[in-house]
């Protein structure tokens, strides 16, 4: 039984060294591992720009910058700036600061949008994407979108990526306009005006009146309110997804990104498919772009690369 127990101790001890001396070399791995990090990490945030730093952070799609975590790298920024040069072929290289450093802080600029309509909830609808890309197609291919695609795939963009590269940006920052339009304490100045017009309207003032007394848009207000009769894709889309459940006489408050809009229909041509319409228009404050600012401050931005 002293004989087993000597034979366990001696194989214990002969084991013991070789745990020991695996675990060091892991440990010894794991430091080489994370001192490469560090050096390359430095290496990469001070080092000036060259063609061998971008091939390293292209293959790596090395993070330049952090925007509450979110990682912005330098794949995006050299994918961002293939469209544009494509788009403007007098856009200066992408070594060069200048340039390379607006691309990046549109980024930035478009991550910090996305983390404040998360947080307020606002997103970008099909709807939306349409109304959007059919109104660069009228400005741009006199309105064939066939065309605007076919010119959008010659800079090696589909449509479905423009849509959420370019346009859903846009279209976040104005829904966000809209949302900040509906808070009634960010634009005190605007309801109140908007509750003295339906105090006079309720007060037996006609709506014509009102219009021509009140409405801050002066094409309205010159004509008693009269916007003419129009098809629901020609309005802006905040306000005509609302005007498509309204009923002949009726009159909504309805908000848009531009401000408070009244808004009676006054006969529907259900075979036209136009609403022939009236409104009396308060303009929104000036606060929303310093508000947004001031909720952009509350994302901390962290510096990766310096040159690249």
């Amino acid at each position: 039984m002293e004989e087993t127990t000597q034979v366990n101790q001696t194989i214990e001890l002969k084991q013991k060294p070789k745990k020991r001396s695996f675990a060091k070399i892991i440990g010894i791995i794991i430091a080489v591992i994370i001192i490469i990090i560090i050096a390359v990490g430095l290496w990469l945030y001070y080092s000036p720009a060259s063609a061998f730093k971008s091939k390293v952070m292209q293959k790596l799609s090395y993070p330049l910058t952090l925007v509450n975590g979110k990682a912005i790298s330098y794949s995006e920024v050299t994918r961002r700036y293939e469209i544009a040069k494509k788009g403007d072929s007098t856009l200066g290289p992408i070594t060069d600061p200048a340039v390379s450093g607006k691309i990046l802080k549109s980024l930035i600029e478009g991550a910090e949008l996305k983390l404040l309509a998360t947080k307020y909830s606002i997103s970008s609808s099909n709807q939306d994407m349409d109304y959007l890309f059919e109104e660069i197609a009228d400005t741009t291919t006199s309105g064939d979108k066939q065309a605007l695609a076919t010119r959008l795939e010659k800079m090696g963009v589909t449509v479905d990526e423009f849509k959420k590269d370019i346009l859903e940006p846009q279209i976040i920052f104005t829904n966000l306009a809209v949302w900040f339009n509906t808070q009634r304490q960010f634009n005190v100045d605007s309801y109140k005006k908007m509750d003295v017009v339906q105090q006079a309207i309720s007060q037996g003032q006609t709506f014509e009146e009102a219009a021509k007394t009140y409405s801050e848009d002066d094409s309205s207000k010159n004509l008693e309110g009269n916007m003419g009769s129009l098809p629901l894709k020609t309005i802006l889309p905040e306000l005509s997804v609302q005007i498509a459940t309204m009923k002949t006489g009726e009159v909504k408050l309805i908000t848009s990104r531009y401000g408070l809009h009244l808004i009676k229909v006054d006969s529907i041509d259900t075979q036209a498919g136009t609403y022939k319409l009236k409104q009396i228009f308060i303009k929104a404050g000036d606060d929303f772009q310093n508000w947004f600012d001031q909720q952009k401050k509350s994302y901390r931005v962290t510096t990766l690369v310096r040159h690249f």
